[in-house]
């Protein structure tokens, strides 16, 4: 399973991720991105099975994405 992980706060992104990778099994993969231009440019390119997007970005890009 691919995963995605949106968080323009880069602590908690990297706990979201950390906690999500603990969790899975080895052979699934966890993304973590800060700008909601990564996460397009990123799943544009790879098949993503599940995202984790925040929505209570400064920008409202969340919401968007």
């Amino acid at each position: 399973m691919k995963i995605v992980v949106y968080d323009d706060e880069k602590n908690i992104l990297k706990d979201t991720c950390d906690l999500l990778t603990k969790n899975l099994r080895s052979d699934d993969t966890v993304e973590g991105f800060t700008t909601v231009d990564e996460v397009k440019n990123y799943v544009n390119e790879y098949l993503t099975d599940t995202a984790f997007i925040c929505f209570h970005d400064g920008k409202g890009q969340g919401l968007e994405l």
